[in-house]
């Protein structure tokens, strides 16, 4: 699992290399925006984007490996999100050519009363209303229709758009004052540093040390470390590449009873791999960047597996999500019920205070099964198509499901609680989500427990293959 540690950069220590970075980092973010270009429209090039760098800017292989891989993975990302974008578009559409075809078929039989003069004053004024209602709404649909046949082409072609430096600020050019900006020059500035703000040094996986463009050294100094940037053009033949180094410092907060943080030691760790020269070590990647004035440097490094201290034949925990708390059932080996526990979330949505108590509390569910060397068992639930489904508050269940449904963090919940028991060593299953709250309401009565108790002791039974 890749994990990734964060220093700031001090003006103090690291002088040279925050000098280095504010001159290259415009020429870097450029070659970048060509690449992206390039890959666009292959046709225009006979040669690979990596050749077409090197012959076009005379900079190194690693260089030009470092800037395709990264718009390779932004161009990735962005057309998953199409992919995701294009499913929800065809399920609202679904669902608003189903509302419509209804309301048409109604309509259709007050056209044929309007005709013979049989709809009364109220009734006419209702359908004449109706008639404008499904005229916008059949705008509606050939709008969404165009989009959806845009995306399906979009996807196809690979030929994928997107804003270095957000579309929001590349928009307030044209309302300056609103802004807070005084003139249009004072924007292009702030434009360009939000557009040229990242260095990302991605290593080659037949490299000595892993990174050999960004490389990580450690000090005798706890926490301290030296970091070495080579120039992304070759020097004269003849010469040797002169790198630019500096200190960095990674600060942490240890949890109670810790005295260093775990990321920084699994850092140390993989850092003698690569002083020594040992057979397991993997590759660093180093990302430079820039927020405000402040520049830093983020780690990326894949972290050893921890082992699985749990079993499912001790029993297991089942997890019922819900807005505002989450449920849980112990059970023993045979499934019989040992125990509940409800964890509050009393800030539950989508703030960042909301996802920093949602974490916190995944971390004390897993903690508590590793405790007992229980394995975890969740639902595996998809909220894309049901959110998708809903128009304008209104469905069969009602406003009150549907704000549920849309405040309900569940891929939130689902990231977090599997990235925790991969990092504590906890088995986590995923199981069947369909009519838990259904076919668990009969024991509820015979047991006296509430549906989210019930229908949390019913995941944890289809987890360990028991019929429900």
């Amino acid at each position: 699992m890749m994990t990734t540690v964060e220093a700031r950069l001090d003006p103090k220590t690291a002088s040279s290399l925050i000098a280095f970075e504010k001159t290259e980092i415009q020429k870097w973010n450029h070659m970048q925006r060509l690449v992206w270009h390039h890959m666009n429209h292959p046709e225009l090039s006979t040669c690979s984007e990596m050749d077409w760098l090197k012959n076009k800017f005379g900079i190194k292989e690693r260089t030009a490996n470092s800037l395709v891989k990264t718009v390779e993975g932004r161009r990735k990302s962005l057309l998953e999100l199409k992919k995701i974008e294009l499913s929800s578009l065809k399920e609202k559409l679904k669902s608003k050519k189903k509302k419509y075809q209804k309301r048409i078929k109604k309509l259709n039989k007050m056209k044929e009363k309007a005709a013979r003069n049989k709809l009364s004053e109220q009734e006419l004024v209702f359908y004449r209303k109706e008639k404008r209602t499904l005229h916008f709404m059949k705008q509606s649909i050939d709008r969404m229709e165009s989009r959806k046949m845009k995306l399906e082409e979009t996807i196809k072609s690979k030929k994928l758009s997107m804003c270095y430096g957000t579309r929001k600020l590349f928009n307030a050019q044209w309302h300056l004052k609103e802004n807070g900006f005084k003139n249009h020059k004072e924007w292009r500035h702030e434009f360009r540093r939000s557009r040229d703000r990242m260095m990302a040094y991605i290593p080659r996986s037949e490299e000595t040390f892993g990174n050999q463009q960004c490389h990580l050294e450690m000090t005798d100094e706890q926490g301290v470390y030296i970091l070495s940037v080579l120039p992304g053009k070759p020097v004269k033949s003849g010469k040797r590449d002169k790198a630019v180094q500096g200190k960095v410092k990674f600060s942490w907060r240890p949890a109670p009873g810790e005295s260093r943080s775990a990321h920084l030691d699994e850092l140390d760790k993989e850092l003698l791999r690569h002083k020594n020269n040992s057979f397991d070590r993997k590759p660093l990647t180093g990302k430079v960047l820039r927020r405000g004035k402040a520049w830093y440097l983020q780690v990326s490094f894949e972290k050893d597996s921890v082992p699985w201290s749990t079993e499912s034949s001790h029993g297991n925990i089942g997890l019922d999500f819900n807005k505002g708390f989450i449920q849980a059932c112990e059970t023993d080996q045979s499934g019989n019920i040992l125990g509940f526990k409800r964890f509050e979330l009393p800030n539950h949505g989508k703030n960042a205070q909301a996802k920093d108590e949602l974490l916190k509390t995944i971390k004390k569910i897993v903690s508590w099964a590793r405790s007992i060397g229980k394995d975890i068992a969740y639902e595996d639930l998809d909220f894309i198509k049901t959110k998708s489904s809903v128009l304008k508050a209104s469905s069969r269940k009602g406003k009150n499901y549907n704000r549920m449904v849309h405040s309900l963090a569940y891929s939130q919940y689902k990231q977090g609680l599997q990235r925790r028991c991969f990092k504590e060593g906890v088995t986590a299953t995923a199981v069947n989500p369909a009519y838990t709250s259904k076919h668990a309401r009969p024991y509820c009565k015979a047991r006296k427990m509430n549906i989210h108790s019930g229908a949390a002791w019913l995941i944890a039974q289809r987890a360990r293959g028991f019929r429900s």
